[in-house]
């Protein structure tokens, strides 16, 4: 069940609901020290189409309870969950949790580049937000999604946001941020092995594209600020045989106007 990631409650053969992401109930991080997370989901047997998440943990240093909800219809009837290839689904997701600005980037697995990145405690945030989102997969390599989103964000560090407003530095103890943005992902003769739930990439030496828009309001003390954020990247994994993969990522990230530093290209 650990190997597999998830543990069926109930008849595996009848079961309507399964415990997910069971390698990560125990975890550790500087903000929360030991953490305890619980994930729960529907599967296909309860309904094809529609699908239930939930998920609540606990950090025993901060002493705080995450939680995350998400709600899926799936245009395509599913055989057990809705991340089935190729997904046409629209969701609508309800999450308070930490954050690290630039952990939603599109990487390849094992990218060693994010392994070998340390967050800083004083850079996490405690994020609240709602996003209901769009996604479709096609069967010849291109995807997209579309999204929109509501944040409050906090410092996980007790320290404020200093935005300097006319030269003059002010201080907020939120961040909101309201976006919507479209992103397109090209991945030409990718093809995955299906299991229960999650899918294996097969072969990741095909190179993918990936480029996204993001148009968002921060709201700030005395006016809402107005931003734009463009991100266009090329990455590909090359087989060197016995001695292992390597990596090539080119990435190119536009912030058209002034905007926080949670929202800056990293």
């Amino acid at each position: 069940w650990v190997i597999e990631n998830n543990m069926p409650l109930g008849n595996k053969h009848t079961n309507k609901i399964d415990l997910y992401n069971l390698r990560e109930v125990p975890a550790y991080n500087t903000v929360e020290g030991v953490r305890l997370r619980l994930s729960a989901a529907t599967n296909a047997r309860l309904h094809r189409q529609l699908f239930a998440k939930a998920s609540i943990g606990y950090g025993f240093r901060d002493q705080k309870v995450k939680h995350r909800e998400e709600l899926a219809w799936s245009f395509d009837k599913k055989a057990y969950h809705e991340e089935e290839f190729p997904r046409n689904n629209i969701r609508f997701i309800h999450e308070y949790d930490i954050f690290s600005p630039g952990e939603n980037n599109i990487r390849l697995r094992n990218d060693l580049l994010l392994i070998s990145y340390r967050r800083s405690r004083y850079a996490m945030l405690y994020r609240q937000f709602a996003e209901l989102n769009y996604e479709k997969e096609t069967l010849y390599g291109l995807s997209y999604t579309l999204w929109g989103r509501a944040s409050d964000m906090t410092s996980a560090s007790n320290r404020f946001f200093y935005i300097s407003q006319e030269g003059v530095e002010v201080h907020q103890e939120h961040l909101k941020v309201n976006d919507v943005g479209i992103s397109f992902k090209y991945w030409p003769h990718q093809a995955y092995l299906q299991d229960k739930r999650q899918r294996t990439i097969v072969s990741e030496t095909h190179p993918l594209f990936y480029l996204s828009h993001t148009v968002g309001q921060a709201k700030l003390p005395t006016r809402t600020q107005l931003y734009h954020k463009t991100e266009l990247s090329y990455q590909q994994r090359f087989n060197l045989s016995h001695y292992g993969n390597l990596d090539i990522v080119a990435d190119y990230q536009k912030m058209w106007n002034r905007a926080p530093f949670p929202l800056l290209p990293y």
